[in-house]
């Protein structure tokens, strides 16, 4: 039982709710004040003094993609900055002395996240390749939007993607020339996928802790419930192995509700669209973190 609490219950009760008792199997049995639920205490129970703090159920979180954040923070990140060109070249050459500095020319990617792709000053100022290009490197250089529907590519790794004035823009993506025709370097949305397909990818251990990490983070905010708004088999894997890496190690602490990602293609057939997504329920369901019921 929790007593000496501020007790949020959602449900309209009038008058203070003080405390909150918890059965064996984790399900709330009453909440009053504390005279009302001594009851409740019996030789066995664990009586919890919250010294006058709050406390409320879970938080569901119904669009969020944990997992993303988790793999974004194994990057550098601008956090948003508003910067000069000058200013965004400084901080992108000490992100490349980080790392590997002259050991990672001339192939090593830098993939720097959370770029504002609205924040050159001045004002409007438009993001181009050759800004980039102006970096002391031959590495291929990639900043990722933090909308998630940008990127800025260096000319080096438009090279490596295949990115030129006759590239076509993708379904459900674009990429930005200026207007004598030739590519800017950004990116959107599904356009972004010519590069982010040839990034090196993070190896499993390095995903399921940096993910670990961010569900920790997660869960000591109170959210114990989250629909992951884009989840394709590399997600759900990611989730499996966050689940088998123990419970007991709190690696998947909330429930997980997937929402199923289909191409361009599978929308246009939804009788197989969701014949793939039962086939994912079977293959996955067995999937559990230390918050699932």
């Amino acid at each position: 039982m929790v007593r000496n609490a501020s007790v949020f219950t959602g449900t309209g009760r009038r008058g203070p709710v003080r405390a909150v008792a918890v059965g064996r199997n984790g399900k709330i049995l009453a909440t009053g004040s504390d005279a009302e639920l001594r009851r409740y205490v019996g030789r066995d129970t664990e009586v919890v003094d919250a010294r006058g703090n709050s406390v409320m159920s879970g938080i569901h979180d119904g669009h969020v993609h944990p997992l993303g954040a988790g793999e974004r923070s194994l990057s550098p990140s601008l956090e948003g900055a508003e910067t000069t060109p000058a200013e965004l070249l400084e901080i992108l050459a000490g992100f490349l002395a980080d790392t590997g500095g002259a050991g990672a020319e001339p192939d090593g990617w830098l993939v720097v996240e959370d770029w504002n792709p609205v924040g050159l000053l001045p004002t409007g100022t438009a993001p181009h390749h050759s800004m980039l290009d102006a970096l002391p490197t031959r590495r291929p250089v990639v900043l990722i939007g933090g909308d998630g529907h940008n990127l800025w590519a260096n000319q080096r790794a438009l090279d490596i993607a295949g990115i030129t004035p006759a590239t076509p823009d993708p379904v459900g993506g674009k990429v930005v020339k200026g207007a004598d025709g030739q590519p800017t370097g950004v990116l959107k949305d599904d356009a972004q996928g010519l590069v982010k397909r040839l990034v090196p990818e993070h190896t499993r251990a390095e995903l399921v802790a940096a993910c670990a990490e961010a569900l920790g983070l997660a869960a000591a905010s109170g959210v114990t419930t989250m629909m992951d708004a884009l989840v394709g088999r590399h997600e759900l894997e990611l989730y499996q192995a966050l689940s088998a890496a123990g419970q007991a190690a709190g690696r998947l602490p909330q429930r997980i509700v997937p929402a199923i990602r289909l191409d361009a293609d599978q929308a246009k057939d939804p009788a197989g669209s969701l014949a793939y997504a039962r086939g994912l329920r079977r293959e996955f369901e067995g999937v559990r973190g230390s918050g699932s019921g």
